[in-house]
């Protein structure tokens, strides 16, 4: 049970085959060339809005490979049909692995969360509130709101394929001081949009008004670089201050398993994940890939307003436990593990063979993301500093 609650894996995410179906028929609306034209736009302003050290690259890469330039300049895309039909084919599957992996941890800790209505925010094509329908089932109703009116075209034609009804659309989220308990959702997701945002100001806003309009659950999900990670962060901070404020409760159900502040804040580090996705036939021939699969790197929390549960039972005790927020290093009969712990330190413990069972086995098998459900069993090291993963790969965009 204790290994279940544990895990953050779920293997690779494949995309759902009537999606994968659905999407090269949008695809398939417009001419070719133009789709790929607008998946460089896409991409080209993904770099533009990432970490300096990341325009570089592609701009160095670019150079190379004797090819035009990326527009590394900051800028926010105008979403036209073209962009719309784009990221249908060559980006969905980047948030919908993590995603994935998101609802099915939610749903391995909290069985009995059964959302009735959702606010999927900055929608895109849905991607959210058609994986919320499949791993929940059990959705009522569903508002989608994105600026671009193209792109809720697009999602419509989605509705309409997988037969999914009272899906509302709108192009902003409301504005109000508070929000009674009838115009709340059960569940909220914003999906790859803080990064989006052109400045603090919009995020700050954004994500009050999000919290506002949660009345159980909120998801937030964005880019695995430094850049997303540090919106996730000031969000998570945004909403723990808000809600002290208001005598709210609230607790953190991931990825860290306290509401202190975050330890990674102000280092060199940032806290993300990884979920292998089966790369869609329509995504491969889109970017011109011979892979059949790819690493999705992604930032997130999960916050629920209710105060941190007891510990009652096993599922109650593993909101205490650390995260490793690091690939463990497995060596010979050893395995040293860094995580992120509940007094909101940064640890590195050592786990051996010569250590009762099972934590061995366990630290063998354990993976970057899962949680940590034994007491240290050697000393515990406090760390200030950890390295990334070698390389920051572009699928995080």
């Amino acid at each position: 049970m204790a290994k279940q609650l544990a895990l953050n894996r779920i293997g690779i995410s494949i995309v759902d085959a009537r999606i994968q179906r659905v999407a090269e028929s949008i695809v398939k609306q417009h001419a070719r060339p133009n789709v790929k034209e607008g998946l460089r736009r896409i991409h080209d302003q993904l770099i533009s809005t990432g970490s300096l050290w990341l325009r570089e690259r592609h701009l160095k890469q670019r150079q190379q490979e004797g090819k035009p330039a990326p527009f590394t300049e900051q800028h926010i895309l105008s979403w036209s049909d073209i962009e719309s039909a784009a990221f249908v084919g060559g980006r969905l599957a980047v948030s919908y692995g993590p995603l994935e992996n998101i609802y099915q941890q939610i749903q391995r800790r909290i069985p009995d969360f059964s959302p009735k209505t959702m606010m999927d925010f900055g929608s895109g094509p849905g991607t959210a509130t058609w994986l919320a329908h499949k791993e929940f089932g059990s959705l009522e109703r569903s508002m989608c709101i994105d600026l671009s009116p193209d792109m809720l075209q697009v999602l419509k034609q989605f509705q309409e394929a997988l037969e999914i009804e009272k899906v509302d659309t709108q192009r902003f989220l409301p504005v109000k001081a508070s929000f009674p308990e009838e115009e709340q959702y059960d569940l909220v997701v914003a999906s790859h949009v803080l990064s989006e945002l052109p400045n603090d100001t919009n995020r700050t806003f954004t994500v009050e008004g999000l919290w506002k309009q949660t009345g159980d659950m909120l998801v937030l999900l964005d880019r695995g670089d430094a850049n997303g990670f540090n919106y996730i962060q000031q969000a998570r901070q945004r909403i723990i201050d808000f809600s002290a404020k208001r005598n709210l409760d609230m607790h953190i159900v991931g990825p860290c398993a306290h509401e202190k502040k975050c330890p990674m804040e102000g280092t060199s580090n940032w806290c993300h994940f990884s979920q292998r996705v089966r790369q869609p036939a329509i995504m491969r021939q889109l970017k011109g890939s011979k892979s059949d699969a790819f690493d999705s790197k992604y930032s997130y929390l999960v916050v629920r307003k209710q105060k941190r549960p007891e510990k009652t039972d096993l599922a109650s005790e593993s909101f205490y436990w650390p995260r490793l927020v690091m690939p463990p290093l497995k060596r010979k009969k050893h395995v040293f593990l860094d995580y992120c712990a509940p007094n909101g330190d940064l640890e590195r413990t050592v786990v051996q063979k010569s250590h009762p069972q099972p934590h061995y086995a366990d630290a063998r098998k354990s993976y970057w993301g899962d949680l940590w459900p034994h007491p240290p069993v050697a000393k515990v090291v406090k760390r200030t500093n950890l390295k990334p993963d070698d390389e920051e790969g572009d699928e995080h965009l």
